[in-house]
Order: C-alpha cells, then sequence, then structure tokens
C-alpha cells in the first residue's frame, strides 16, 4: 500500500496533504473546450432549390420561342449565350441583362457539360435570382429507358 506522508501543523492539530497539480488536465480541458466550440459553430451557406422528386417524367421540353441559352463549358470558353463565347462572368451578366431587357419575356435556359464545376451553375442561378428572375429551365439530355 502506498502512504502519503502527512505533516502535522502543531496547531489545530490539523494534517496537510501534498498539493494536487491540475494545470496539465486544465489545460486538456480547455483545449477540447475551444475545439468543440469552433467546429460547433460553422456557418452553412445553402440555395434553396425546387428539385423535382423523379426526373425523367416531369422533365417537358423547352417550348419558349428563341430563350436565352446560357452554356457552361469546363474549359475555354466558359461561357457562351446563344452561341457567343464568354470569358469573362461579368461580361455574361451583362449580355443576359441586355437580353432580357430587349426580349423581356424570354426564358432563361442553362445547358452544361458533364465535367462543368458545380460552383459555375451556382454563380448564374444566384444570378438569375438577385436579378429577379425566378423561373430558369435546366437543359438535360434524355437517357434511354435501357441505359442507367
Amino acid at each position: 500500500m502506498i502512504r502519503i506522508p502527512t505533516h502535522s501543523s502543531g496547531r489545530g492539530g490539523h494534517d496537510h496533504y501534498p498539493a494536487l497539480d491540475l494545470t496539465s488536465l486544465v489545460d486538456v480541458i480547455f483545449i477540447l473546450m475551444v475545439f468543440f466550440l469552433l467546429t460547433a459553430n460553422s456557418v452553412e451557406h445553402a440555395l434553396t432549390l425546387d428539385l423535382p422528386t423523379d426526373g425523367a417524367d416531369q422533365a417537358t421540353p423547352v417550348t419558349t420561342p428563341d430563350p436565352i441559352i446560357l452554356t457552361l463549358f469546363a474549359g475555354a470558353p466558359r461561357w457562351q449565350i446563344n452561341q457567343q463565347p464568354f470569358q469573362d462572368w461579368q461580361a455574361v451578366e451583362q449580355a443576359i441583362l441586355q437580353r432580357r431587357t430587349e426580349r423581356p419575356g424570354a426564358e432563361v435556359v442553362i445547358a452544361g457539360d458533364r465535367q462543368v464545376p458545380l460552383e459555375r451553375l451556382l454563380q448564374a442561378l444566384a444570378f438569375l435570382r438577385r436579378e429577379g428572375l425566378r423561373t430558369a429551365e435546366i437543359l438535360m439530355e434524355t437517357t434511354p429507358p435501357d441505359s442507367p
């Protein structure tokens, strides 16, 4: 059995126990608290989208006469509006706004390559929402029934 030596104080007869050093325990607890506080308060940004529950049966062909077609590419040029290529996103924004003023009823159709980063699609959707255009169509290729 391990015994802790005690010393009698001489006054009042109280025994003194050796002090426990809790500094390292407090340090570990503090580090854990900081870690949990930093990881628990992460802010998520979201763009709300109304997606169809079932793809093929709810997809409709584009019937709008003369739509504004915004094409997204993985390489250069990055964007194209009705066969006109653009390298700069600000120029794309100006071109869409100009075409919307020329043809106020024209709908925007977004078409994209499979390799396009999702960031470009979200950038286009955020711009259209910011400009008050709530309806935009996303052009998709139909897949044959026998393919996965």
